[in-house]
């Protein structure tokens, strides 16, 4: 073997979680993560070892070495010894749906490529690009190309993108719809164009509050009807909106977002049958402090009726505030409790002397 070809390699999915790991990481928890993909579905899923002159065996053990249907998806197991040839056809259907983009010639991870009897791979948790040479259905090497990154952080933000079109037109692959969420009226129409700059083939209408009525009657509308199929909305869709079509959710920038409402957020899609996946982002290095245990209690709450779980979790980070004291919240806070009860027994009155 020459001093680029390698014994084994690791390729894991384009997905969040993965994406805020290291490529140190997977070197350092290489171990545990083999014994992982043998008895666990996430992992099975997710990740694929290959190996140099690697087969399937004849007479699998249960989990490992064959092709099982899980969600409807076939999805490839790793092999224990060698006996009965892998099909390539099968690693390149299993890369596919791991979330890798075909092209002529890869120059950039998350992406790979075939010609005939090899494949070339640039796994996200790699610094290089790998080519697979196989003999009929068996991988005869593996070996180093030179297309390497230098710079981690850079090779991030374009994964960044590869995860966003991959979940957009995932979700157009199935006839469906994605609310993409940036509460920013300012520079909404800004981020239309890095949508459109994604290639995902998606019919985008924006919706927040400053419109006037009739556009976002006409957008609600046309995304009701699927004649656009991504709403780019501020918090306008926090209530109200009912569509079981739309089951992707993005979120731009999630640590601005309160507990209760991203939780109410995130009820938006899920309303069918469909599996239904959110995306809650933030920029790098500020999910810290009380943003990142408002999205932990969010990740935590993941099972129907979760809704009283929220609450505890909102109380707990939040504080409940002391009506007597000086711990407030919200309006008794800003002028004065005095003040507050008087105006709130002036409003009772009204409506007590209003007629019915």
């Amino acid at each position: 073997m020459s001093n680029t070809g390698l014994k084994e390699i690791l390729i894991v999915s384009i997905t969040p979680y993965f994406m805020e790991k290291t490529n140190f990481w997977f070197t350092e928890n290489l171990a545990h993560i083999k014994k992982s993909q043998k008895t666990q579905a996430f992992w099975q899923d997710n990740t694929l070892f290959l190996e140099a002159g690697q087969k399937r065996t004849s007479t699998p053990p249960a989990g490992a070495g064959h092709t099982v249907n899980r969600q409807g998806k076939n999805i490839l197991l790793r092999a224990e010894k060698p006996a009965l040839p892998i099909k390539i056809s099968e690693i390149l259907k299993k890369i596919d749906e791991m979330g890798y983009e075909k092209v002529f010639k890869v120059t950039e991870p998350g992406e790979f490529s075939q010609i005939g009897g090899i494949i070339e791979i640039f796994p996200i948790n790699s610094f290089f690009a790998m080519r697979l040479d196989f003999l009929g259905n068996t991988i005869e090497t593996i070996e180093k190309l030179p297309i390497e990154i230098e710079n981690e952080e850079t090779a991030k933000n374009v994964l960044k993108k590869k995860l966003l079109k991959n979940a957009i037109e995932t979700e157009l692959k199935r006839g469906g719809q994605t609310y993409f969420l940036h509460n920013r009226v300012e520079t909404i129409n800004a981020f239309k164009l890095f949508i459109e700059e994604l290639k995902t083939n998606a019919k985008i209408g924006i919706l927040h509050a400053k419109l006037p009525d009739k556009e976002i009657i006409k957008t609600l509308n046309d995304f009701q009807t699927n004649k656009i199929n991504l709403l780019l909305a501020t918090t306008i869709i926090e209530n109200g909106l009912d569509i079981s079509n739309a089951n992707t959710l993005i979120v731009d920038n999630a640590t601005r977002l309160g507990l209760a409402q991203a939780y109410q957020l995130r009820g938006r899609i899920g309303r069918s049958n469909a599996q239904a996946n959110a995306y809650f982002l933030y920029p790098k290095n500020t999910l810290k402090g009380l943003a990142k245990q408002r999205l932990t209690a969010l990740k935590q709450a993941e099972e129907l009726g979760s809704g009283y779980k929220i609450a505890q979790a909102d109380l707990e980070i939040r504080g409940a505030g002391n009506i007597l004291g000086r711990e407030q919240s919200g309006s008794v806070n800003r002028i004065g409790l005095n003040l507050y009860c008087q105006m709130l027994s002036e409003a009772v009155e009204k409506l007590k002397n209003s007629s019915i």
